[in-house]
């Protein structure tokens, strides 16, 4: 039998909330995707020029909060799950080791050696 390293699975996000480090365009698709499904995220991101413009959409969306300060790991307390997505692979595993030693679900985008939760494709119909 051929080893499987991932798990299909289905997280029940109710009540539940996520955070995402950095806001390049990663971040925004990985933002969006959280609000899709309703779940409340707060996004992280220090350096405002680079902060994707497309943000912009979520101006009136209660679901997503951009919050404009440096990376701390006090940001990470009360979620259920971090995106880390700074485009800086040295941060990006700093706040990795934070998010974990938390207890959070994590996902490092671009950082495959280091998934623990991947995203599977959906369809909206």
């Amino acid at each position: 039998m051929a080893s499987r390293p991932y798990l299909p699975v289905a997280i029940n996000m109710r009540h539940r909330s996520a955070v995402v480090i950095g806001a390049g365009e990663p971040a925004y698709f990985k933002a969006l995707l959280l609000a899709d499904f309703g779940i409340s995220t707060t996004v992280v991101a220090h350096d405002i020029s680079a902060i994707d413009g497309r943000f912009s959409e979520f101006n009136n969306d209660e679901s997503v909060q951009l919050v404009r300060r440096e990376y701390e790991p006090g940001l990470l307390k009360g979620h259920y799950m971090a995106v880390i997505a700074t485009g800086d692979r040295e941060t990006d595993y700093a706040v990795e080791a934070d998010a974990r030693a938390q207890g959070l679900l994590v996902n490092v985008v671009g950082a495959v050696a280091l998934v623990f939760l991947s995203w599977l494709a959906y369809l909206v119909a």
